[in-house]
């Protein structure tokens, strides 16, 4: 064997090992990175679940709310808030009124000084339960032939209206929420202080979305 043969098969030699050593290289790299992306995709997935889990139970806004139960047609219960009172029930159990703890007025319900005041009035009706008479409808209660700030929207599964209107110079602002079910026309009206801001802006949505029929 002379020299140039002998070199030729070290330099074969040392190729083949510095391939192994870059494969081994190679494949710990791959192995390593595929663990870590895993064990990161898992500890992110296990993150995730945790906030969904939180996120699905969210404090209802009617918590530690009073029971109103039985004692309105077509309606089987509701909620309002625990320190309101009820201060009037409709014969034929076709409604009720409901006043909050500061609630104080002159002349009866005319001229609301302080709080608010809910009416919930159910009676039976012919109309049909779509957005025109709807409208209509909202602009009869508030003798108008324009409804400020009218929506139409879905709430706990029924078509509906909400609408502000006054009820006349330093008497009271309104807000309504109407809508048909079964044949009976649902009317909820909440009263306050003509001029002022609504002292409980989310009220009326929030006991119509705790109704069970």
């Amino acid at each position: 064997m002379d020299q140039k043969e002998y070199q030729s098969g070290n330099a074969s030699l040392v190729l083949v090992i510095i391939f192994i050593i870059a494969l081994l290289i190679t494949l710990g790299v791959l192995f390593w990175r595929n663990s870590f992306i895993k064990s990161k995709s898992v500890a992110l997935s296990k993150t995730s679940s945790t906030i969904v889990k939180k996120s699905d139970t969210p404090k209802e806004a009617t918590t530690g709310w009073t029971t109103y139960a039985n004692k309105i047609k077509g309606i089987t219960s509701f909620k309002y808030p625990s320190d309101w009172t009820v201060s009037d029930i409709y014969p034929n159990n076709q409604g009720v009124t409901l006043e909050s703890f500061d609630f104080l007025a002159k002349n009866g319900y005319l001229n609301i000084i302080e709080g608010s005041a809910v009416t919930i009035a159910v009676n039976d009706t012919d109309l049909i339960d779509d957005d025109e008479t709807l409208i209509s409808d909202a602009m009869s209660i508030s003798n108008s032939n324009n409804i400020d700030d009218n929506a139409l929207f879905d709430i706990n599964g029924e078509r509906a209206i909400r609408f502000t209107f006054s009820s006349g110079e330093e008497q009271n602002n309104q807000l309504a929420i109407l809508f048909y079910r079964n044949g009976q026309k649902y009317e909820f009206i909440q009263q306050y202080k003509f001029g002022s801001d609504n002292p409980y802006p989310d009220l009326l949505n929030n006991i119509i979305l705790s109704i069970k029929f």
